[in-house]
């Protein structure tokens, strides 16, 4: 495969992000849940009818249709491979997430892709309701240049008040779901732009908890972390200063994806120019 030079940025940037976030995230989703594809009854439903279409060799746009009533979300799920490639039987089944969208969102572009690449698509939705947004505002820009670095991520540190697994409610079934929200969300700044995000965990079966992140406190969330199961607290750096910022934390699982769709983009169009003819002498 050789993709066009104005795409190697491109490419490069989502290989940068697999390696960051992509693979954390297919550890964690190894473990979810995996009913068929294609259901259409019930709270936890699959949506469907996903269709692909290119507008033009380098752009897939993606369509399809959300059946379940108790969905936070959908993940857009995709795999890339050069064209003739054979990937193992094991890797045809890692997907890796593209994007969090909204539950009522049915639409999605995937845009100026790199050549001759086959693209995997599945739409997977995922369940559990977060907690009430709790806000903070960030420190002052002038101190915020002499802060001291801290890493982004969970804290390392004694579980305190950790329930027994006896107590843990299934975020999975409808009778016990509003139970295993999590609760006591609390933000504290560990620095003039880095703050630290505590909770208490309820869900006995949970694929993991999402950290969500607006400057609204009724709109615009998205993730801005996926962390594993029974996480009680994230650190969040390098926020903007002087901002009143708000956050959730959502206990969930992944539910039943989609049907597949498969595209591959176009020849790289500087290797398919044909070489002018020379002129004689």
């Amino acid at each position: 495969m050789q993709p066009r030079t104005k795409k190697r940025i491109v490419s490069a940037a989502i290989a940068s992000w697999q390696n960051a976030i992509l693979l954390p995230v297919l550890l964690l989703a190894a473990g979810c849940m995996r009913p068929g594809a294609g259901e259409k009854a019930g709270p936890f439903a699959a949506p469907s009818d996903l269709i692909a279409t290119m507008p033009d060799p380098f752009n897939i746009h993606l369509r399809w249709k959300n059946h379940a009533p108790a969905a936070a979300g959908n993940l857009v799920e995709f795999q890339l491979w050069p064209e003739g490639a054979s990937p193992p039987a094991d890797e045809r089944e890692e997907f890796l997430i593209l994007g969090f969208l909204d539950a009522g969102e049915n639409t999605f572009r995937h845009e100026d892709l790199g050549s001759e690449t086959v693209f995997t698509y599945r739409i997977r939705p995922y369940f559990g309701k977060c907690t009430e947004p709790v806000g903070i505002t960030t420190g002052e820009a002038a101190a915020a240049k002499n802060q001291p670095d801290e890493p982004e991520g969970p804290l390392e540190e004694p579980e305190k008040n950790a329930k027994r697994a006896s107590d843990l409610k299934s975020v999975r079934a409808p009778g016990t779901f509003a139970a295993a929200v999590p609760t006591d969300l609390t933000l504290a700044l560990s620095g003039v732009t880095h703050l630290v995000l505590r909770w208490q965990d309820h869900a006995a079966d949970a694929d993991g908890y999402l950290v969500e992140i607006s400057r609204y406190p009724d709109r615009d969330f998205q993730v801005c972390a996926l962390l594993p199961p029974h996480t009680t607290s994230f650190r969040k750096t390098s926020l903007p200063p002087e901002t009143r910022i708000y956050f959730r934390v959502r206990a969930f699982f992944y539910g039943p994806p989609s049907n597949r769709v498969t595209k591959t983009t176009g020849p790289d169009p500087m290797r398919t120019e044909q070489p002018k003819a020379s002129l004689g002498k």
